[in-house]
């Protein structure tokens, strides 16, 4: 725990609330002595009471706030499976002419597993100015950090267009096999407004309604199957029909056409 990055994080002017806690639970877990900073996304949401999605959100936040910056994982790589090693830049939340020291994790132990500490020597800890942190950011770690923030904003969006398109839908049944599929849909989220306008008559047509329901298709056989680039039907076939038929058109007919007032024929 570090008691200087708790209290500037009190200090600092962060909204909204959620993303203060975030904040504040990041520099509760910071080790003043070994640097280490590397909590997983669910002890996050654990701790800060809010779902896995919510966390990663406020923590992509605060990275683009310049409060936090992604150096790595606890293996020392970027590898998806372990956990971030993040680095608290207190000159982000307090004015630099505080001179605060900006503090970086070492690989020491895996967040998912607390209790089995890595052999490898610890890093100490350092002082960076806040000119230098910036700097550091911007040149060594950003791209890397941008790239999967830029991923994680592009699955939130996948994620949120998934929910609003399943709320939408009639028939709610297999929904992970709906999701992947969805998911696996080119710019799924882009697509949303074309969906949800083809739902519209779908949901209302003759064959959707039919026996209760029973034609209309699962969500994942909809989505793989591209089904809201279908034509909405027309009524003009019926009204064909009406017009060529052979028992219509009698009021038009003369019918006396060729006979004298006598009643003979001309």
């Amino acid at each position: 725990m570090s008691n200087n990055a708790i209290s500037a994080t009190w200090k600092a002017d962060i909204q909204p609330a959620a993303r203060k806690l975030v904040l504040l639970f990041m520099a509760d877990s910071l080790n003043d002595k070994t640097g280490q900073l590397n909590p997983s996304i669910d002890a996050v949401a654990r701790a800060c009471g809010m779902s896995a999605a919510q966390a990663r959100r406020h923590l992509h936040a605060l990275i683009d706030a310049g409060c936090l910056s992604v150096i790595g994982n606890s293996n020392g790589g970027y590898h998806r499976e372990a956990s971030r090693r993040y680095q608290l830049h207190l000159d982000a939340v307090t004015p630099c002419i505080h001179a605060t020291p900006s503090t970086h994790a070492t690989p020491c132990t895996d967040a998912r597993d607390p209790l089995h500490p890595r052999t490898e020597p610890l890093a100490s800890m350092h002082e960076t100015p806040c000119t230098h942190a910036s700097q550091t950011r911007k040149n060594h770690k950003e791209p890397e950090g941008n790239q999967k923030v830029t991923r994680a904003n592009r699955a939130d969006a996948t994620s949120d267009a998934f929910a609003t398109f399943w709320n939408a839908y009639p028939k709610k049944v297999g929904r992970q096999a709906a999701e992947k599929a969805f998911a696996r849909v080119k710019q799924p989220a882009d697509k949303l407004a074309l969906i949800l306008k083809a739902l519209a008559w779908q949901t209302v047509s003759e064959q959707w309604q039919r026996d209760g329901g029973q034609f209309i298709p699962n969500p994942a056989t909809y989505i793989n199957q591209g089904r809201w680039d279908d034509e909405q039907p027309t009524a003009t076939s019926t009204t064909s029909k009406a017009h060529t038929s052979r028992h219509s058109g009698f009021e038009k007919i003369n019918y006396r056409e060729g006979i004298n007032d006598d009643g003979s024929f001309s």
